[in-house]
């Protein structure tokens, strides 16, 4: 992996791509900052919200969401400006959003969490028809959604437990038609963010272990990556072929010792792959 941005984050989480503009971007969740990034030009663009982002999305006209601590906004890169759309957890000021993802069929999962990862205080929701629905509860630290090509599997984890989750969801709307069962185990690590490839593998990326798996849909092990820094924290397909691979890190967990010691530490990184990449799918407000 080489570096793409060399900022330390804090907190680098919520990477995407935008394949319209050749724009990928990624976020300082600690920090409320949105990093824009054109691939063209190879320069990075700073933007300081006024709320915590942690992931974006794409309208099928190019409008920007941003999900926030606060709920969903529509972005203005022009002006660093944000517009709440809908409302999350907001009688619940300790909780922040996580992890998130569009669904093939166009509808956003969203995690939240405790600031301070208090215990099964988050939950996940999807959000179709202009409002957030409550798919699954009491998670610690919700991470590793992603999907099937088809819309039909989702997946998911708990960070601090561990296991990799697969649930059975309506293609027509990314809602549960059944409860989760456990697809991997043991990952090798503690995952957290993950996205899947045309062919349906799950790439989850192993905080503290500073490893990029890969698994096939039927759980088996098809490849791996390392970086240069441990703790690594969500990947994306970038680039107009989705044949490169970003990835977010963090300095959040490490000692002063460790941060001192580790340059990379926090920065972003890009790497080629050998696997058909997919971006997500515009999101329906």
């Amino acid at each position: 992996m080489r570096i793409l941005d060399s900022e330390q984050l804090e907190l680098g989480e919520g990477p995407g791509y935008d394949p319209r503009r050749n724009t990928a971007w990624w976020f300082d969740i600690e920090r409320s900052q949105l990093f824009l990034h054109d691939l063209s030009s190879n320069s990075t663009h700073k933007h300081k919200l006024s709320a915590a982002g942690s992931a974006m999305a794409v309208t099928e006209d190019g409008r920007y969401v941003v999900v926030a601590a606060d709920g969903l906004h529509q972005f203005d890169p022009s002006t660093s400006t944000m517009r709440l759309v809908a409302s999350l957890e907001e009688d619940r000021p300790y909780l922040r959003s996580n992890d998130a993802r569009v669904h093939p069929s166009g509808h956003l999962w969203v995690s939240t969490m405790g600031w301070k990862a208090e215990p099964k205080a988050g939950s996940i929701y999807v959000f179709r028809e202009g409002r957030f629905e409550k798919i699954a509860s009491e998670i610690s630290i919700p991470n590793a959604i992603c999907f099937s090509p088809d819309g039909e599997v989702g997946y998911f984890t708990d960070t601090r437990d561990g296991r990799i989750m697969r649930v059975a969801l309506d293609p027509a709307t990314g809602c549960p038609v059944a409860g989760p069962e456990v697809h991997i185990a043991d990952p090798g690590g503690n995952p957290d963010g993950a996205v899947t490839d045309a062919e349906g593998n799950i790439w989850i990326t192993l905080f503290g272990a500073g490893r990029v798996v890969g698994y096939d849909p039927s759980g088996q092990k098809v490849g791996e990556m390392t970086a240069p820094t441990p703790n690594l924290t969500c990947p994306a397909f970038i680039g107009r072929d989705a044949r490169h691979m970003l990835v977010t890190t963090a300095l959040f967990g490490m000692t002063e010792t460790e941060r001192a010691s580790d340059a990379q530490a926090g920065a972003t990184f890009v790497t080629p792959i050998n696997v058909a990449g997919r971006f997500d799918p515009p999101i329906k407000l």
